[in-house]
């Protein structure tokens, strides 16, 4: 008996040992062409934010194969390990030290949720892996890391251009702000609030409300009394898709401008006809504009393949794999050396359109969109 509790006991320091890293193999930048790189990808494949994550996996599976396909023999092989990150940042650094010290990983693409992302950017950096993320928008991650980029734009950009529409476009001098508390909505509405107010506009009132609230009803009221002619409506799908829903009812008849997540099904379809007129600001992303060259390209080789166009997401996710690959060559199979590369990649036609970093931050021409009638069901 006391053999076995010394044996139990072993065994469960020798786990803890392997969590912590202790016994890990770490990042093994010496992966040989011949043996296939480690590249890790971790994304939110259930819960919410799922409806990003899967069709980013299927962008980058989709690249991989195209990758392997064009390899006369010369260029990097790949292995790729599929993690799923909950969008949960506990889960996520768990995914993350397990791509780092079991499977050796130096090259990781993730996450698409800005807190967990911003947790995982220190075990990249300790242990010099370059990560970069598809869908991370916290202005927090400007600059954090010079093992850290990410392939789609910064809430900076998308908060700045509605704080100006609102102001130029609408002539609107006065908003009322309702957003989530999140790292995500957070910095959405402090960067809206700081261009709004530096060109003039007044924030009349500011409303948070949690992630996965459901109820608005205090909020609305509020609103009712106040009769905002705009509102900023920052926060993520299915809770913007509620909100909606619950607004209509109120019989207040503001202009709502709100964030890319807003077009999501998850939104729209909850919302239903309470989602017309609101207006987006989104990426510029037309599969058919042949003047988008790689846009155009991967668009229509996808459609061959599957019979419609690509949705922005697996679009992001097909660039975040090609990057990556770039990165690996370039970078002559060094993290540090591949992070470089991509931190200050001028002009690369991808899928999503013509990307230009600048300190790991990506920059993308953006427009703004009106939900139209026939874009709900």
């Amino acid at each position: 008996m006391k053999n076995l509790k010394s044996i139990k006991a072993s065994v469960v320091m020798l786990a803890m040992l392997i969590t912590a890293g202790i016994f890990a193999a770490g990042c093994s930048p010496q992966q040989n062409k011949t043996e296939g790189i480690t590249i890790g990808v971790l994304l939110p494949l259930t819960g919410e934010l799922a409806s990003y994550g899967e069709p980013m996996k299927k962008g980058a599976e989709i690249a991989l194969e195209q990758i392997s396909t064009e390899n006369k023999g010369e260029e990097y092989k790949y292995n790729a390990v599929y993690i799923d990150s909950q969008a949960d940042p506990k889960t996520a650094v768990s995914g993350m030290q397990k791509l780092v010290s079991l499977n050796g990983a130096c090259y990781i693409i993730g996450d698409v949720s800005s807190s967990t992302t911003l947790a995982m950017v220190p075990i990249a950096e300790k242990n010099k892996v370059f990560l970069l993320s598809p869908g991370a928008s916290s202005p927090k991650l400007r600059g954090i890391s010079p093992f850290f980029a990410r392939n789609y734009p910064s809430s900076v950009e998308e908060s700045i251009d509605s704080a100006e529409f609102i102001k130029n476009v609408l002539k609107k001098d006065k908003v009322a702000v309702v957003y989530v508390t999140n790292e995500y909505g957070l910095g959405l509405v402090d960067m809206f609030q700081k261009k709004y107010t530096e060109i003039g506009g007044q924030v009349t009132m500011k409303e948070p409300y949690k992630f996965e609230e459901s109820d608005f009803r205090t909020i609305i009221a509020k609103l009712r009394q106040e009769q905002p002619e705009v509102i900023y409506l920052a926060g993520n799908q299915k809770e913007m898709g509620k909100f909606m829903k619950q607004y209509a009812e109120s019989e207040i008849s503001a202009t709502i401008v709100s964030n890319i997540s807003f077009l999501e099904p998850d939104c729209i379809n909850v919302a239903g006809k309470a989602a017309d007129g609101v207006i987006v600001p989104v990426p510029y992303f037309n599969p058919e504009d042949p003047l988008m060259k790689g846009t155009h390209a991967f668009a229509e080789s996808y459609k061959a393949k599957f019979g419609e166009y690509p949705s922005l997401a697996v679009a992001v996710g097909y660039d975040a794999m090609m990057l990556m690959n770039k990165a690996v060559t370039d970078g002559n199979n060094d993290p540090e050396k591949a992070a470089e590369v991509i931190r200050n990649l001028k002009k690369y036609d991808g899928a999503m359109g013509t990307l230009s970093f600048t300190d790991g931050d990506v920059s993308v021409p953006m427009v703004f969109k009106v939900v139209k009638p026939e874009l709900i069901d």
